[in-house]
């Protein structure tokens, strides 16, 4: 099945789900379009949810898993290594500012009358940089064909592409991008 989660939700989605995780829609939702996104994922949420065993609670959970974009740095290996191709995939990440929601997340929860709403952050630990940062390149790429202009061969979105293919030969070597994971939980009120 295939969900546009901007659109409206078919009925059977409607109040049925105890939890909705999200995760990594960072490179899908630009600022502008969160409301309503938010909303749709409220109204998958129960009134009640069964995540206690002993009994049901008053309203269903989100989970929501994002890169926060403000924390990215570039870390290598060793201080000597060249670190410029990455350095420039991190002057581009630190621009896109349509991304800075996911730092406002669990107060926009709260607006919206959910209860119990907060963030915590995690720093991805070093054994995982080089896995996190290839999903990081993916969610770039994903970025440059959805907002990027994309009308030629030189435009914003062919040319941000390939500076990301170009920084495999750096990431291999030990050059990664170091940033913190923002997890969000809500609960939706009765």
């Amino acid at each position: 099945m295939w969900l546009d989660i901007r659109a409206d939700l078919p009925e059977d989605l409607r109040g049925v789900y105890d939890i909705v995780n999200m995760r990594l829609f960072i490179a899908a939702i630009k600022g502008t379009d969160l409301l309503p996104v938010l909303i749709n994922i409220m109204t998958m949420l129960s009134i009640f949810a069964n995540v206690n065993v002993s009994a049901a609670e008053p309203g269903g959970h989100i989970q929501w898993q994002e890169i926060n974009l403000a924390t990215v740095t570039v870390v290598s290996a060793r201080p000597e290594m060249d670190r410029t191709i990455l350095e420039a995939i991190l002057h581009e990440l630190q621009n896109m500012s349509y991304a800075d929601w996911t730092q406002h997340l669990a107060q926009l929860c709260t607006e919206q009358g959910m209860l119990d709403a907060w963030t915590d952050q995690y720093r991805v630990p070093p054994e995982y940089r080089v896995a996190w940062s290839q999903t990081q390149f993916g969610a770039c790429e994903e970025i440059s064909l959805a907002s990027y202009d994309n009308s030629s061969p030189d435009a914003e979105g062919p040319r941000f592409r390939k500076l990301l293919d170009s920084a495999y030969p750096e990431l291999i070597k030990g050059v990664t991008l170091q940033h913190e994971l923002e997890v969000t939980v809500a609960r939706k009120a009765a």
